[in-house]
């Protein structure tokens, strides 16, 4: 089997929208609401011109990244359907770049968006993989789909030429925070699955630094939370702790083992819930191919992959490492 590894700019861009999640959309805005001193002012600014630099980065390997694995599915004919749809929402995100998108670029572009992840969804329960693993996935991409729903519906109705307010959109929106919550508990359980004490550990401060505010400052928390992640915390804080904590632990056992699998669950992260901007959205669209079907023919560094069977989606013992090289 000819075996290479992923792009490097799959690394990239797992580090890039890192920074501009972290950076740019929650420590800078977090900034907002304290005392700056002229020395801070001057910190704070320097800190913001180089997490829009990671923004505008991340922005372009997006992109990139996006047109790989539509190029990858379309070459290769394992589902051009999917193939098409991501070519068709990069194609629209360029037209809107001349093109207001409100109206019905933007309803194209939700169309196509929604497309591609029913196709994602899809593909994780076409190819042999544990429960667990497609039940992240499907949850992951439902989330996506509910919220961008909730999105497209205010557009549709302005569209039709209705005055009206569109029914359902909250409780779209409400139940696609939910099942992000839930599908972050699933990686969390299918990729911290036999992880060490300390990965645990570990995984802890960042739901320490979540609970922290969300208790002394809870008004302040939810503003960061919007602006970080479109989260809303409507639900109560102890279920955001622990699906931080399930998270971050997915994150970090995942990256002892397989890299890639720790980038997906990064970007799905960066990508955030119910993106407002087309690079977030093509965030979680990578972060959901690299689950479902970009991991799939990664084989154990020695061998490759038997017949039917899709090594990288079955939990890899407590202490193995498996290789990290894919087929093109």
């Amino acid at each position: 089997m000819n075996m290479r590894r992923f792009p490097p700019f799959f690394s990239w861009l797992a580090l890039a929208a890192l920074t501009d999640w972290l950076i740019t959309r929650t420590l800078t805005r977090a900034a907002i609401f304290m005392p700056k001193p002229p020395l801070a002012i001057q910190v704070y600014q320097v800190v913001g011109q180089a997490a829009q630099v990671a923004s505008n980065l991340a922005g372009l390997l997006a992109f990139l990244a996006l047109g790989w694995i539509a190029w990858r599915l379309l070459r290769a004919r394992q589902d051009p359907a999917h193939g098409a749809a991501l070519l068709g929402l990069l194609l629209v995100s360029l037209v809107t770049l001349v093109v207001p998108s409100a109206g019905v670029p933007g309803l194209a572009f939700h169309a196509l968006y929604g497309a591609a992840l029913l196709l994602a969804a899809w593909e994780i329960w076409k190819r042999p993989a544990p429960v667990g693993l497609r039940a992240a996935v499907t949850l992951a991409c439902l989330a996506l789909l509910a919220g961008a729903l909730s999105q497209a519906l205010p557009g549709a109705y302005t569209v039709l030429g209705s005055s009206e307010a569109p029914p359902l959109g909250r409780e779209l929106f409400n139940l696609g925070e939910l099942l992000a919550l839930l599908s972050a508990f699933a990686l969390g359980g299918y990729f911290g699955r036999g992880a060490p004490w300390w990965v645990w550990l570990a995984a802890g401060l960042p739901a320490l630094f979540f609970t922290l505010p969300r208790l002394l400052a809870p008004a302040m928390a939810g503003v960061l939370a919007i602006w970080s992640t479109g989260l809303t915390l409507y639900l109560p804080w102890p279920f955001y702790t622990a699906g931080i904590w399930a998270g971050a632990a997915a994150v970090i056992n995942a990256a002892r083992r397989d890299p890639p699998a720790a980038w997906a669950v990064l970007l799905l992260a960066a990508g955030g819930y119910a993106p407002q901007l087309n690079v977030h959205a093509f965030l979680g669209l990578a972060a959901v191919w690299l689950l479902a079907g970009g991991l799939g023919e990664i084989a154990p560094a020695g061998g490759a992959a038997s017949p039917g069977e899709s090594p990288a989606l079955t939990a890899p013992a407590p202490g193995e490492r498996t290789g990290l090289s894919t087929q093109l």
